[in-house]
């Protein structure tokens, strides 16, 4: 069996251990397709060996002159700051968005939270519940000054009427509203 293109080119240039160096060497003596791949590749070395390497120096003499006769702009120009790239790295932008989202959420939460939550009556139907006429009115009135007054009153508009429902609806006492001011 034939050695690969890369284990010649190291033998050609001297970088294969003393057990592997006998082995090819007694291979090429009887492999005549080694021995011309071998000798191609002692052929390019000697091409590679005999070009030298160009002299450079000329080149950057005349670069380094060019460089140095340029006029530098020693004059600093200043861009106002609403015209300025601000490079933000990807990451710093997805935890200020992620940070942004988390904001957003709590105080919709704390807002929701803020309103009072409507009371259930379980078990509880419109019938069992005391229903006031409007006669009545002055009745209830009374009974909420009362101190110690803690109960849910509803107030059943006639059917004919057109309101609209927005928010939760409150009663509040005038002198609690005094109070409060």
């Amino acid at each position: 069996m034939c050695p690969d293109y890369d284990l010649l080119s190291a033998f050609i240039d001297g970088e294969v251990e003393a057990p592997w160096k006998e082995g090819i060497e007694r291979h090429l003596e009887t492999c005549a397709n080694c021995r011309e791949k071998i000798m191609l590749f002692r052929r390019i070395t000697n091409v590679l060996e005999e070009d030298k390497e160009p002299d450079y120096r000329p080149s950057m003499a005349r670069i380094k002159t060019v460089i140095e006769s340029t006029p530098q702009n020693t004059k600093k120009v200043r861009i106002p700051i609403w015209k300025r790239q601000i490079l933000v790295p990807v990451p710093m932008a997805a935890i200020a968005a992620t940070l942004l989202i988390c904001i957003g959420t709590i105080f919709t939460v704390t807002v929701a939270n803020l309103q009072p939550a409507q009371k259930s009556n379980k078990g509880a139907t419109i019938a069992e519940q005391p229903v006031v006429q409007d006669d009545e009115l002055a009745t209830i009135i009374k009974l909420m000054e009362n101190s110690n007054f803690n109960n849910e009153v509803i107030f059943q508009l006639p059917e004919g009427s057109r309101f609209s429902m927005s928010g939760e609806p409150k009663f509040i006492r005038a002198k609690d509203l005094n109070r409060s001011k």
